[in-house]
């Protein structure tokens, strides 16, 4: 276990294994601590099959919680242009694109503020007739082909860090012995996790599974969804205009 709380791949693992009564241990009468390593009475779970039902459980609970709440997941990430290049790459891990703003660039990352950076809007009409070029701002649109933008307009220099790109990514799987889950809401969510990898693995190994570690799997899941309903709520109204009028316009008091 991390600073954080999380568990470990190994811990997790380990987990698993009680709740699906595979691994006996030897314990001293006395004070009760586990005195040797576990054993593993059975051939039913190998450590991948474990892994296996952790990662796919965690991808399944992650678009879950991301619905309705993709503020919540949103990550910001950075694209530096090249000069006479329109094709650029998004997260591979992404699975929404929120929004995409570009910057001057004469402008440093370090130094730019956040009212000087600019939409990038979706445009996907046919070019060839020139409709874009009638519109200001039309070096500021792009168009999105597989998971790459392309922007319709060619650089002219290049602008380090110079696209802004919003966007919900899907967590790094759980590979090495001591991987933790990198989300949000990780505790409550590897707890469900170890309980719906568990009933996962038991019931495709045709083991009985006990109605209570059903029940628990089902509570984890109506705890974490409950976290992530209760996770933002904003202590004002937000507003959401597009036209907010001064204070110092003469029509108003």
């Amino acid at each position: 276990m991390d600073s954080l709380g999380r568990y470990t791949l190994t811990e997790m693992e380990q987990r698993v294994r009680r709740e699906l009564g595979d691994a006996t241990l030897t314990v001293n009468t006395s004070t009760g601590v586990e005195s040797a390593s576990p054993v593993y009475p059975s051939q039913l779970y190998s450590n991948t099959d474990i892994d296996e039902a952790l990662n796919y459980s965690m991808v399944n609970a992650f678009l879950e919680m991301c619905v309705d709440h993709e503020d919540i997941f949103a990550q910001t990430t950075y694209i530096s242009v090249s000069a006479n290049q329109m094709v650029y790459a998004l997260p591979v891990n992404m699975i929404k694109l929120r929004w995409l703003k570009i910057k001057p660039a004469s402008y440093a990352l370090s130094s730019i503020r956040p009212d000087q950076w600019q939409p990038l809007v979706y445009y996907d009409e046919n070019l060839s007739n020139g409709v874009q070029d009638e519109f200001a701002g039309a070096e500021s649109t792009y168009r999105r082909e597989g998971n790459n933008i392309v922007l319709n307009w060619i650089p002219q220099q290049s602008n380090s860090s110079g696209i802004m790109i919003n966007s919900v990514n899907l967590p790094p799987e759980l590979v090495n012995p001591s991987d933790v889950v990198q989300s949000q809401f990780a505790r409550p969510l590897q707890n469900f996790m170890v309980y719906d990898a568990a009933v996962h693995l038991g019931d495709t190994r045709e083991a009985q599974v006990p109605p209570e570690l059903k029940e628990q799997r089902q509570r984890a899941h109506d705890l974490l969804m409950m976290n992530v309903d209760n996770a933002l709520q904003p202590v004002s109204v937000q507003l959401y205009s597009g036209r907010l009028v001064k204070r110092t316009y003469s029509g108003r008091w």
